[in-house]
């Protein structure tokens, strides 16, 4: 008989819970916005840092206040698609997350007072809705992730918001560059969003959960993703010509093949194969980073 270790399975619930797999969302926007800004001026280093670390923190917050309202609303059944999580497997308890969710977000909010300060109104309305959707996203009878609104929000706060907000405190001015690039990374916020919607589109429309994926079906999210896919590699190849070094787009050609293998499977596997995508799409953001990173450095 395998007995398991109490403290071993708190813990990989509690990994679970912070969805390791969609935190790279978080990174990528700070990574790019410091790429631009170099090209501007000085990094420093030690804002970039904490607009990183609130960044994160905010989204781990709201992965953790997104278990915590989705099980108070009954909407994580033994029917869920997606990893167990703990509170359905009864390792973690609901006043646990619920600690969790707010240490973190307050712990963003004292990590972002600094940036707050030094970048005046548009920083503090940026990072104060940000802390505040993180837990609109789920709580309330009007939370975005059960009426639809929250691939908008996920687009605009993990991209161009992200990138254009952390390039002005790095440089003091909006960027129009920056928020198209912040774009493309929304882009694949949505699409990481869209494989979790498509996965659990069956158990949402039980619970009356309303993504964009149960008002209009499955084609339109795979249609969904594939614009969210295709869209940012677009403006890259525009971006590569536009600046003169045409050579630039092999930097993307590999995440090119990659998008196109993720699309053909997002359109031919059934909702209960669907998981991997969820890390393979946040693979596939992180690989788009670094090939911007390469792009900006020739240019």
């Amino acid at each position: 008989m395998i007995h398991r270790n109490p403290s071993q399975t708190s813990f990989q619930s509690w990994v679970q819970a912070i969805r390791p797999k969609t935190l790279i969302a978080s990174i990528c926007p700070i990574v790019i916005a410091g790429s631009l800004a170099s090209r501007i001026t000085p990094i420093n280093i030690g804002v970039l840092s904490l607009a990183l670390i609130a960044s994160f923190l905010i989204q781990i917050g709201c992965n953790l206040a997104n278990d915590y309202y989705d099980h108070k609303k009954g909407a994580d059944t033994a029917d869920r698609l997606g990893p167990k999580r703990g509170l359905q497997n009864q390792v973690l308890q609901p006043r646990h997350i619920k600690i969790g969710f707010i240490l973190c977000l307050v712990t963003a909010f004292i990590t972002g007072l600094y940036l707050m300060i030094l970048g005046g109104w548009p920083i503090i309305a940026i990072g104060l809705s940000g802390l505040l959707f993180a837990v609109l996203y789920t709580a309330s009878p009007y939370a975005l992730a059960y009426t639809g609104s929250a691939d908008l929000i996920a687009f605009a706060y993990f991209g161009p918001l992200a990138v254009g907000g952390t390039v002005y405190l790095l440089t003091g001015a909006w960027s129009t560059e920056s928020l198209f690039m912040g774009a493309c990374l929304g882009a694949y916020a949505v699409a990481i969003l869209t494989v979790n919607n498509l996965r659990d589109r069956i158990q949402d429309q039980s619970v009356n959960k309303k993504t964009l994926c149960v008002r209009f079906g499955r084609p339109f999210g795979e249609t969904l993703y594939s614009i969210s896919m295709l869209a940012p590699l677009s403006y890259a190849f525009f971006w590569v010509q536009l600046h003169q070094t045409p050579y630039g787009i092999a930097f993307f050609i590999p995440c090119l093949f990659l998008s196109i293998r993720n699309i053909k499977a997002i359109h031919k596997k059934a909702e209960s194969e669907l998981d991997p995508y969820l890390g393979k799409t946040a693979a596939t953001l992180a690989l788009f980073t670094i090939s911007m990173m390469g792009a900006l450095l020739i240019t």
